[in-house]
């Protein structure tokens, strides 16, 4: 859709600027031909005025034929035809000729351009057979030389070559200014466009984490909102024994916590998906590490299992905080719950060349190597995690790994020696100062 509209301004734009040339460059032109021809014309138009009076005035009959036909401009009319030539002639033939296209003029040539009004015009000669351009001034005479007919012409070769250059020069400029603004059209049109094509993925990227929401949502909470509702029901009766009617009432407070977790952990989800933006700032690893151990420690304590602090660093990184505490947090919370009581979960940080790698490790039954890439997938227990805690929805590794990948690191899962796995993160550290 973008493409379209861009293409679409760029070429509307384009053509504006090429008819606003081409319109700029047919005025030039004529411009420049107006300016050409008329000092040209002016000149025609001096020489026939005096050469048509003086043969109105004297006749043709004394005009000296073969000094004419010598060429000798200068005896026979007063002004000097040096880059022009003339041709005097009537029905019955030629009676004087002078200058160089005009020597081997014949009446069957002339009596075309006879026809003529006395206004310049430009022609190709038909005398020398060469068929140079010139311009032509025809004068019909009267007065003492009646019926003749007066042509006064010069060549515009040059003038033409002139006229081309100019023609191919603003040819090109035209050319040149459509393909540049062209160009700079597409340039800014892109620069206008990339906010609102930004904004539109971050539109639809949001619209397909709502759906994906949607259906992760009526996917994993019909399970915990079924067992609300049949427990409830059964209370609600009021056949229960009292013992049997407080199960019920921890049945539903458990799944009730697990709905809350699930819809936080779908909500992460979505937002993370939808690529929201976080507040980014530099900070201690070792700090989010303490973080999230202290909100993982009542569910340990609860499970019977001790959360061992092991190596520290001074590494930094540049993010979301509060989105890595809350990945450590998954990762120890996950180990928590697979690890057996009175074992402990070990965590360690430390600085590697440009990261920082924080190690979470178990003694839990561990991972198949086959497995391990699936566990990261939304909704994908392996059978013994759900056989430990079949009220888990699968989205705490997920998370984990959106996370992760979203500050450009990486998850890997390996075996902890003596049983267990390990979870290693890998973040790249930063050499900024602490926000």
């Amino acid at each position: 859709m973008f493409r379209q509209a861009a293409w679409r301004i760029i070429a509307s734009g384009a053509f504006v600027t090429l008819v606003v040339l081409a319109l700029a460059a047919v005025a030039a032109r004529t411009s420049i031909h107006t300016i050409l021809f008329r000092d040209l014309d002016d000149e025609l138009e001096t020489l026939s005025t005096a050469i048509a009076s003086d043969l109105e005035l004297r006749g043709t009959a004394e005009v000296p034929h073969e000094a004419l036909r010598a060429g000798m401009e200068a005896n026979t009319f007063v002004y000097r035809l040096e880059h022009h030539a003339a041709v005097l002639f009537d029905q019955r033939g030629i009676i004087a000729a002078t200058g160089d296209l005009a020597r081997h003029a014949r009446l069957s040539d002339l009596r075309g351009l006879a026809r003529h009004d006395e206004r310049p015009f430009s022609a190709r000669e038909p005398f020398t057979g060469q068929g140079r351009l010139c311009r032509f001034r025809v004068l019909h005479l009267g007065g003492a030389a009646s019926g003749g007919t007066l042509l006064i012409f010069r060549s515009i070769e040059t003038i033409s070559r002139t006229l081309g250059v100019v023609d191919a020069a603003l040819a090109l400029v035209t050319v040149a200014g459509f393909i540049a603004s062209a160009v700079i059209l597409a340039l800014a049109v892109r620069r206008a466009l990339d906010p609102v094509r930004e904004m539109t993925e971050r539109l639809r990227l949001s619209f397909d984490a709502q759906r994906r929401l949607v259906s992760d949502a009526a996917h994993e909470l019909k399970t915990p909102a079924a067992v609300i509702a049949a427990e409830a029901q059964e209370l609600a009766r009021g056949r229960l024994a009292p013992e049997e009617a407080r199960q019920a009432e921890e049945t539903i407070a458990r799944a009730a916590a697990g709905l809350a977790r699930e819809v936080d952990d779908l909500l992460e989800l979505a937002r993370g998906d939808a690529d929201a933006p976080r507040v980014r700032e530099t900070f201690a690893v070792d700090d989010a590490v303490d973080d999230a151990i202290a909100f993982a420690g009542a569910v340990a304590r609860e499970q019977g299992v001790a959360i061992e602090r092991e190596d520290r660093c001074e590494c930094l990184v540049h993010g979301d905080r509060g989105g890595i505490t809350r990945a450590f947090a998954n990762l120890i919370l996950n180990a928590v719950r697979y690890s057996p009581a009175g074992s402990r979960v070990r965590v360690a940080t430390r600085a590697a060349p440009q990261a920082c790698e924080i190690d979470v490790g178990d003694r839990g039954p561990g991972i198949p190597a086959g497995e391990r890439a699936r566990i990261f997938e939304r909704f994908v227990r392996l059978p013994t995690a759900r056989r430990k805690h079949p009220e888990g929805a699968g989205l705490g590794l997920a998370i984990v790994d959106q996370v992760v990948r979203a500050h450009g690191g990486s998850v890997d899962v390996l075996d902890r020696e003596g049983g267990g796995t390990v979870f290693r993160v890998r973040l790249s550290s930063s050499s900024e100062p602490r926000s």
